[in-house]
Parts: structure tokens; C-alpha cells; sequence
């Protein structure tokens, strides 16, 4: 059925309550030997937790779902005896076991305001619910944007606090004639009721991006049928590299499927990092970026890039530069793709077993990420070359011959030779014998020959230099090794560049609401309002009635 779903006719908004997987687990022991693991899950979320969420005031108290599955199945003809003997069987056990380690052994947690199917009959698989609404945001303001909330928190000391999660990613389909791009959808004061959608690790819901009429929207639809009364969820699939975050996000879907977490930690997931650490480490980036300077933008290249639906939405008014680092990072997140199910297949995880089935879908999850994450980048990266004024040249310059010789021997003030004969020649007289010193003195002192032959000749010197500071037998507090490594690493270095200094400037201000910051405005301090955000500019906190609930209720 196409028509949006109306609040308060198809679906109400309520209070909703869940269990963590502790709870859940000994809900489990209580049952296990008695019932079946399909029978065990089956209660549990068909009949345990729709009945939790009908207790209002105490639905804290799992024995007030107990005694309700009890009385409703007991007077129930429309299930089979067998059915019901299993259903009342259950309650028997859990309030024993209850009785016996105690109620808080079975804690029931508020989630906040979720949905509820409210049709006589519910919905179909497959079937539309509402679209997602909300703000947009480009990447790069997006993040500008939650940097100074965070500044705000700090300032309100919420820095503790478990953030919000109500927006959501729209990306463009990479087959578009346009590619591949994302924006940042942010419901949290124009959103519909799609927002308060709760997180669960088995959703019945998920959403998927659509085109019609030339527009991109975010279409909510049912996964399986839902009943009358039953709490319509979807999986939030939000990444997070900080692990305080990732312990304090406890999942409250109570399905058998549950993470114990509504948050995925990348850095806890070996998957993020199992090829990346060996094939794109700093040294491996950095020269990424040295190629992209350095090195002409090819067709083959762009045609590397149009296959991954990087095009223009993504590319825009990037320089050859730009796009030349794109494709070559491309590159690497090509072999990561081929290269990590093989890796998970081999690596023992006492969490997880993978078959090949489960490590090529991992290493797709894996890719997905990857390009969001340099459309992100991408975007940022414009932002800052479009500024009026910036410079756009590539991140690193070669340096000619002549600025080479310079840096490393000509320069009376800067130059490499320089600083270590006023630094380290004074202290080695004490240190060395006297013949090592004249050895360092005459290379120091000859005179450097012409052309290609000058830098060969300087890096020649370094090697032989950093020999005599190595045999140096100190005879005070000082060491000349530091000394021979660096002289050492110029001698060996092939490519001499200088990084491009970018232009600094500062964004327009970020207007940070009370609903971006939390429900915790019930008495403002005056002195905390307008915030003056450390960003160039002055963010206040305007008035807004609406306020999030926590963040177990809302989406990402």
C-alpha cells in the first residue's frame, strides 16, 4: 500500500520500554531445558516485551508482564492448548526465578517515545510507512556543526552525556548519471514521526533511498508484517570510533539478535583495520597524497572512478589533483574489498566465525563505509579550496635543485648543515678524537661541484658524516646518534617537497538550538545563554518547544 501512514490512525507515538541483553540472558536460563530456543525467542518477542509495554507506570516490573500473559492466555480460545501451556509454563518459570535471584536481576529500561502500529490488522511486508524528513546538511557543516555542540555540551557540562542520534544519511544511488554523494538529514525540529522509529538489531522496518520526479527521498517500509500494538523499529547501523560512546549506547531491542550495543565500534571491529594496517598505514597515506602531486591525472583514472559512481555530484570543481588522490585511494579500498574476506576467513575471532558467505558481506560493509567516508572527505576538502582568495595548488611542491641545495647545505641561517654545525660540531670536540672532527670539518668545508652533482654530492657527505658520529665514543651527557639518523635519513631521501599552506578563514556562525543540546533546559543559567562557541563566530541557543528523548529512541 503506497499512501503515507498517518500519526495518531496508523501508528500512535507512546512510551516505550526494552531489555538489555543481560536481562534478556537470564530470561533465557530461566526457560532453557523447558522450551525450545525457538520457543524461548518467540516468547520473548512476540509476548514478553509487547506485554511490558502495556503495563504504562509499571512496566519497570516484569512481573506486572508476567501476571498479564498469564491472565490473557489463560482465558485465550484462539490459541491452540498446547500454545498456551507453553506461554503460561513460561511465566511460571520466570516468576520463579525471579523469586529466586531477585527483580534486579531483570531490569526493564525506558527507551523513550517510540511508534506503534495502531491499525486493526497492521501491515503488510513490504509495505510504505512515511517518509524521512528533516534538514539538510552538506558534510562539511554537518561535522562543523557537531563540533560546536560539543563545544556547547562542554560549556553546559553535558560532555559525558550519550549524544543523539535522530539524523540520518541520504545517499545518492551510484548509478545515478551524477554518482555517488551524501547529505546529512537532521530531524530533530522538521522531522515527522519517522524519527522517533526505536533501534533494534532484528528491525521490522528499514529505510531505502528513492528517485522519483528528479528528487532523492528517504522511504521507510516494513521488512515483515506487524501486528496491531507491536513497536515498529529499525537497525540505526551508526559507526563509532569512541569506545566510551559504544559501552554507554546499550541496546534495548531484547531480540536474539541483539549487538548488546545500537552502536557499531570501528575500532573494535578487527574488519576496519585487518588489511588497513598493513596496506594503508600514515606512511602509506601520506604517500597517496605525494603521487596525487606529483603525478598526472590519467583516463584510466577517471574511469576508476566512474566505475566506483564517483562522478560529478562527488567531484564538482575539484582540481586534477584532487580527483588524482580520490582514484588512488580508490585503489587501495579496491584491494581491501579483495583482499579482507580472505583475511577474516584465516583470522580466529572467538566472537564471530565467518564462512565466505559472511566475510564477503563484511568486506561490502566495509567498502560502503569506506565511500562514505571520502564523500565526506571530499566535500570538506571543496569547502575549504572553494573559499574566495585560497590556494589551490596540491598539498605537496617538489622543490627544484637549486632549493634542495639550499635547504639541506647553502642556507647560512636554515639549512640542515648549518644547524648541525652550530648545534652538534661544538660537542663533539669534547667527545671525539681529533681526527674524526678534522674528517667532519673538511667535508663540511669542501666545496660543493655543480648540476644533478651538487645534491648527490651533499647526501654523500650526510652518509659519511653520520658514520664518523656513530663510532664517537661519548665522553659527556651527550649522544650524536639522533644527530646520525637524521643526517642519515636526508642522505636516503629520493623526493625533496614542502607542503602548500592553506588559507585559514572562519565558516558563519552555528545557530545551536536547545533540541540540539538535550532536554536540559528546564531552567536555563542565564549566565551559559547566548554560548560564545570557540569558532570565530557566536553560536546562541535559540527557543524551540521540542526536545529530544534519549537516544535509544532515535535514529542514525
Amino acid at each position: 500500500e503506497g499512501r503515507r501512514k498517518e500519526l495518531g490512525t496508523d501508528v500512535i507515538e507512546q512510551d516505550q520500554w526494552g531489555i538489555d541483553c543481560w536481562t534478556r540472558q537470564n530470561i533465557v536460563v530461566s526457560l532453557t531445558g523447558s522450551l525450545t530456543s525457538s520457543e524461548i525467542d518467540d516468547f520473548i518477542e512476540k509476548d514478553l516485551i509487547p506485554a511490558i509495554n502495556r503495563q504504562g507506570s509499571n512496566a519497570w516490573d516484569i512481573r506486572a508482564a508476567i501476571e498479564y500473559i498469564r491472565k490473557s492466555f489463560a482465558a485465550n480460545e484462539n490459541q491452540s492448548a498446547n500454545q498456551n501451556a507453553i506461554k503460561l509454563q513460561a511465566c511460571d518459570l520466570i516468576g520463579r526465578y525471579v523469586n529466586k535471584k531477585g527483580i534486579d536481576s531483570f531490569r526493564i529500561h525506558p527507551k523513550g517515545i517510540g511508534v506503534v502500529c495502531n491499525r486493526i490488522g497492521g501491515f503488510s511486508a513490504n509495505e510504505f510507512i512515511v517518509e524521512y524528513f528533516g534538514e539538510l546538511y552538506f558534510p562539511w557543516r554537518w561535522f562543523e556543526k557537531q563540533d560546536v555542540i560539543k563545544s556547547a555540551k562542554k560549556k553546559l557540562n553535558l560532555s559525558d552525556e550519550l549524544p543523539d542520534f535522530y539524523n540520518i544519511m541520504l545517499e545518492r544511488h551510484k548509478f545515478e548519471p551524477s554518482g555517488y554523494d551524501v547529505l546529512f538529514v537532521d530531524p530533530i525540529s522538521k522531522g515527522n514521526f519517522a524519527s522517533r522509529l526505536c533501534h533494534s538489531c532484528d528491525p521490522n522496518c528499514t529505510t531505502v533511498v528513492m528517485s522519483a520526479n528528479g528528487e532523492f527521498r528517504i522511504a521507510m517500509y516494513t521488512l515483515r508484517e506487524i501486528a496491531e500494538g507491536e513497536e515498529l523499529t529499525f537497525d540505526y547501523n551508526s559507526v563509532t570510533e569512541c569506545e566510551e560512546e559504544y559501552r554507554k549506547a546499550v541496546c534495548l531491542c531484547g531480540s536474539h539478535k541483539c549487538r548488546g550495543s545500537y552502536l557499531n565500534y570501528s575500532n573494535g571491529n578487527t574488519s576496519f583495520t585487518q588489511v588497513l594496517s598493513t596496506r594503508h598505514t600514515v606512511l602509506h597515506r601520506n604517500a597517496l597524497i605525494f603521487r596525487a602531486s606529483t603525478e598526472p591525472l590519467t583516463a584510466d583514472d577517471m574511469k576508476k572512478l566512474s566505475d566506483h559512481g564517483i562522478r560529478l555530484s562527488m567531484l564538482r570543481t575539484a582540481p586534477d589533483w584532487l580527483k588524482k588522490w580520490v582514484a588512488l585511494t580508490v585503489e587501495y579500498i579496491e584491494t581491501e574489498q579483495e583482499e579482507l574476506p580472505k583475511q577474516l576467513l584465516s583470522s580466529r575471532n572467538k566472537y564471530f566465525v565467518y564462512d565466505e558467505q559472511s566475510a564477503k558481506l563484511e568486506a561490502k560493509g566495509v567498502y560502503d563505509n569506506r565511500l562514505q567516508n571520502l564523500a565526506i572527505t571530499i566535500d570538506k576538502v571543496l569547502y575549504v579550496l572553494r573559499h574566495p582568495g585560497q590556494i589551490t595548488n596540491p598539498p605537496f611542491v617538489l622543490l627544484s635543485r637549486s632549493q634542495v641545495v639550499e635547504n639541506l647545505w647553502t642556507d647560512s641561517k636554515n639549512s640542515v648543515m648549518t644547524r648541525f654545525v652550530s648545534s652538534s660540531l661544538p660537542k663533539l670536540q669534547h667527545d671525539a678524537v681529533e681526527t674524526d672532527v678534522q674528517d667532519i670539518f673538511e667535508l663540511v668545508t669542501q666545496p660543493l661541484p655543480g648540476g644533478m652533482d651538487a645534491v648527490k654530492s651533499i647526501q654523500h657527505r650526510f652518509r659519511s658524516i653520520a658514520a664518523i658520529l656513530r663510532r664517537v665514543r661519548t665522553n659527556s651527557h651527550c649522544s650524536h646518534m639522533g644527530a646520525a639518523d637524521l643526517l642519515e635519513f636526508y642522505a636516503n631521501t629520493q623526493h625533496f617537497f614542502k607542503a602548500t599552506s592553506y588559507l585559514g578563514f572562519s565558516s558563519p556562525a552555528v545557530e545551536v538550538r536547545k533540541c540540539d543540546v538535550g532536554n536540559v533546559f528546564s531552567r536555563p543559567p542565564p549566565s551559559l545563554l547566548p554560548l560564545n562557541i570557540n569558532t570565530g563566530e557566536t553560536g546562541d541557543i535559540g527557543d524551540t518547544s521540542q526536545t529530544p528523548e534519549s537516544s535509544s529512541s532515535s535514529s542514525s
